[in-house]
């Protein structure tokens, strides 16, 4: 409670009463010299040190760093993954996805499949997150020969399934790799009864599935694919399976331990 004297000598002045103008050192830019640095960062390709030098202002990183929170609508952030998208792979995209228009229930004939990596110590993509300043922050270690992982293959159509199954190693394109392997004992005994006799398989344009040893492989064993676009890997309903499943294995931050 501030006493009464001091109310007194306020209040006896006869004039508004301001607060102390701020001591210590003088702001080095000005209004003007603030929208230049805003400005060249809300381009959102220059680092720091290219908003520094292009600038021409003789200021710190950390200045810069300050002026450009200052508008309140640009902060620092990871950027997203996403496939390199050319003007000839959209005009491909779109030209494919008019062209199954057609099919209508002939998608029930199609089996989609796809291969996903699990790091037993969480995802790859898992380098940020919120962090509550009252909890002591979480790490994420430098993996070493690889942190464990396992490689899971699966497939389904519009009403059946098969069961996924881990693969061992990395997936080759030789023809005794894994990959055939895994198509020859996992997809072919259950193809005829998911599909029946007339179906077709799609896969996507990875280097294992386009080498000249699968293509061999596939048509020997007469087996039609859906043609598929280039960098479309969104096209694949099997995307929103990973996506529900690795939510569950990696759901509040879970890891898993790997013994040798």
């Amino acid at each position: 409670m501030m006493p009464q004297r001091s109310i007194y000598r306020v209040l006896s002045r006869g004039c508004i009463y301001k607060a102390k103008r701020r001591t210590g050192r003088l702001r080095m830019t000005d209004k003007r010299d603030d929208r230049r640095i805003q400005r060249l960062e809300s381009t959102q390709q220059m680092t720091i040190p290219e908003n520094q030098r292009s600038s021409v202002l003789s200021v710190s990183k950390d200045t810069i760093s300050r002026r450009i929170l200052e508008t309140g609508t640009m902060v620092h952030c990871k950027m997203k993954k996403k496939p390199a998208l050319k003007p000839h792979h959209k005009s491909r995209r779109m030209l494919w996805a008019r062209n199954q228009m057609s099919y209508g229930p002939k998608w029930q004939s199609v089996i989609f499949s796809d291969e996903k990596k699990s790091n037993l110590d969480g995802a790859d993509d898992w380098a940020s997150y919120w962090h509550n300043l009252r909890k002591e922050p979480r790490c994420f270690f430098n993996r070493r020969q690889g942190g464990g992982s396992v490689m899971v293959w699966a497939t389904f159509y519009y009403n059946g399934k098969v069961s996924p199954h881990f693969t061992g190693g990395r997936h080759t394109s030789t023809l005794e790799d894994n990959k055939t392997k895994t198509l020859e004992y996992n997809l072919l005994p259950f193809a005829e009864l998911l599909g029946g006799l007339c179906w077709e398989f799609q896969q996507d344009n990875a280097s294992i599935h386009t080498a000249n040893n699968t293509k061999v492989w596939f048509n020997s064993q007469k087996i039609k694919y859906v043609d598929w676009p280039a960098c479309s890997p969104d096209l694949n309903p099997i995307e929103n399976l990973w996506g529900i499943m690795y939510g569950k294995i990696y759901s509040n931050g879970r890891t898993f331990l790997f013994y040798k």
